[in-house]
């Protein structure tokens, strides 16, 4: 008998340990199921302020670059007009075209990037999420890489260019360069 009360003691044990466990599990995929949409949903929220603000940060260096390649390509413009040699000049104003184009599609593909990971369904997995975050990181990398492409050939090319126009047009008025570059 008492083999019969204690078999029973532990079928009901065990049955209670097995509801309990099961109950438990359900309970920890409803919290995680909600967590990972706040996650999502806030995730979603950030990268929707980031789009706007690398658009309009894109906005400002393309206009920025823009506008010193324009004053390159006048600048060469009156030097040809003054018989000065302008290769150097228009060599500088080829290559921050083509740093800006890099810039310009490295860019947009990290906002496309961005665009894409914004878009993820939350119901999906948390590793989708991921993963388009991590994509994202290493677009911005890529765009980090190019935004100093461009700073690079304007301050080595494009500066060494003009002070060496500067300077003919100094020798030329018969001044100093000395003078007018000092730091």
């Amino acid at each position: 008998m008492k083999k019969i009360i204690t078999s029973g003691i532990i079928a009901i044990a065990l049955a209670f340990v097995s509801l309990v466990s099961f109950s438990s599990s359900t309970y920890a995929q409803t919290v995680t199921k909600t967590e990972q949409e706040q996650r999502c949903s806030l995730a979603q929220t950030n990268l929707s302020t980031l789009i706007t603000d690398v658009t309009a940060t894109k906005t400002v260096h393309s206009d920025v670059y823009t506008g010193i390649k324009t004053k390159i390509d006048t600048i060469i413009t009156t030097a040809k007009s003054a018989g000065y040699d302008t290769a150097d000049l228009a060599a500088a104003s080829t290559k921050i075209q083509t740093a800006m184009t890099q810039y310009e599609a490295k860019s947009t593909a990290y906002t496309t990037s961005l665009t894409t990971t914004k878009n993820l369904d939350c119901d999906e997995s948390d590793t989708a999420l991921t993963a388009g975050i991590v994509k994202n990181r290493a677009d911005l990398v890529s765009v980090r890489t190019s935004t100093l492409a461009v700073r690079t050939v304007i301050k080595n090319d494009a500066i060494t260019a003009l002070k060496d126009y500067a300077a003919w047009l100094a020798l030329k008025a018969g001044t100093s360069t000395e003078e007018g570059t000092e730091q």
